[in-house]
């Protein structure tokens, strides 16, 4: 049966929701920025001046369940799922693309019932990007004469963890050298884009 995990609860296996319809998840809005010049055609896009990426709105999900519970049970499940979902910030992975999850925060609306099935409808306003749920490391023993590592980026900018062996290694990135220390080591400037990223 077709659902969404909500961190460690399904929607149908924990409180028996059937998607009435397929669930929209809105296109993340792109944070633009345009400077009108006096005395020039159009306008300056200034979207990606500072950061030289464009940088997007958070996105929103629509969800509508029917609750395939006995009517006695629907009480009982709706304040189930108020308690465990209105308001909070979850993980929400669906069925049908399972290596990734959105984060965000679970707005529940009011329920219909009063026809035969109940009708629960909910929102979640998401970070922009979904997260791949398994984590990609590259090992790499260093020589005297150093090592080249090329990662691959994705749309969303990601600071890498580097793991080293022993204090003074050495990663040069963009221009910029950084000196790691023992143990993992998160350095702002390290940030992997879209497409190849070359760390010697």
């Amino acid at each position: 049966m077709q659902g969404v995990k909500f961190d460690d609860k399904h929607s149908y296996y924990h409180w028996g929701l059937m998607f009435k319809s397929r669930p929209v998840i809105s296109p993340p809005t792109p944070k633009t920025k345009y400077v009108d010049v006096p005395g020039a055609d159009g306008a300056l896009d200034m979207t990606d001046a500072l950061t030289g990426y464009t940088q997007y709105q958070n996105r929103k999900i629509s969800f509508e369940f029917i609750l395939m519970a006995g009517r006695e049970k629907w009480p009982a499940i709706y304040s189930d799922i108020l308690d465990t979902l209105h308001g909070k910030k979850v993980k929400m992975v669906f069925d049908d693309d399972p290596d990734y999850y959105y984060t965000g925060r679970v707005t529940v609306g009011k329920w219909d019932a009063e026809k035969v099935t109940a009708i629960i409808t909910m929102t979640a306003e998401v970070e922009p990007f979904k997260t791949e749920k398994l984590r990609k490391t590259k090992s790499c023993a260093l020589t005297s004469g150093g090592v080249s590592v090329t990662i691959q980026g994705t749309k969303k900018p990601v600071v890498p963890d580097i793991t080293a062996s022993a204090d003074g290694v050495q990663v040069s990135f963009k221009g910029s050298t950084y000196t790691l220390t023992a143990g993992e080591n998160r350095i702002p400037g390290i940030v992997n884009r879209e497409g190849d990223n070359v760390l010697n």
